[in-house]
């Protein structure tokens, strides 16, 4: 009797854990971002201090589809405001996304990348000279990410990834003039299978 529960139990596992990445299911991720910082500095020559603050809020969602098992393919977008001392940042960036996952375990390794449009509007108040000036920058946005997903049930996992991303933007004023940026990120989010 012990044997036919352990073997029934076993198969209803499997059964779980395959239909979590399974073709036909929707997919729904998010993370969201907060940072803040404040940095005192003072010069050794001259005692010259400055004050510096910054505030950074972020969510990006993602959405998409298992056209096969263990294969998102989806839409992905970011939309994050940074706030300092006498600059603003909010930016937009919305395009498509992949991810695939190595495994059919509950903790499942995955493989992401994505890319598409981004738009970006910078703010800039000069407290010395009691002016300000507002620049906007548009181009394309690209990343990639090795992670874990760690399901907690049929539908519902933690993610844990560390990544690589970058914006390559153009100014609105000027397309001659380019700002490209790019660095490695480590994120936490959910996602759900339905």
């Amino acid at each position: 009797m012990k044997k036919l529960v352990l073997i029934s139990l076993s198969i209803f596992a499997i059964t779980m854990v395959n239909a979590q990445t399974k073709n036909g299911k929707f997919f729904i991720s998010g993370s969201s971002r907060f940072s803040s910082q404040f940095i005192d500095s003072k010069a050794e020559s001259n005692g010259y201090s400055q004050s510096y603050s910054n505030t950074q809020v972020s969510f990006e969602p993602s959405f998409g589809y298992f056209f096969a098992d263990n294969v998102v393919i989806g839409l992905t977008s970011s939309l994050t405001y940074n706030k300092s001392d006498d600059a603003s940042m909010s930016s937009f960036l919305f395009g498509p996304m992949t991810r695939l996952y190595l495994s059919q375990s509950n903790i499942k390794p995955f493989l992401g990348g994505q890319i598409g449009m981004a738009f970006e509007n910078q703010k800039y108040n000069d407290s010395y000279l009691t002016s300000s000036m507002e620049v906007k920058l548009n181009g394309m946005f690209y990343g990639v990410e090795l992670g874990m997903a760690v399901f907690m049930n049929e539908s519902v996992s933690f993610d844990v990834s560390a990544g690589y991303s970058g914006t390559s933007l153009k100014y609105s004023e000027d397309s001659s003039m380019k700002a490209k940026s790019g660095g490695i990120s480590i994120n936490l989010g959910f996602s759900f299978c339905l």
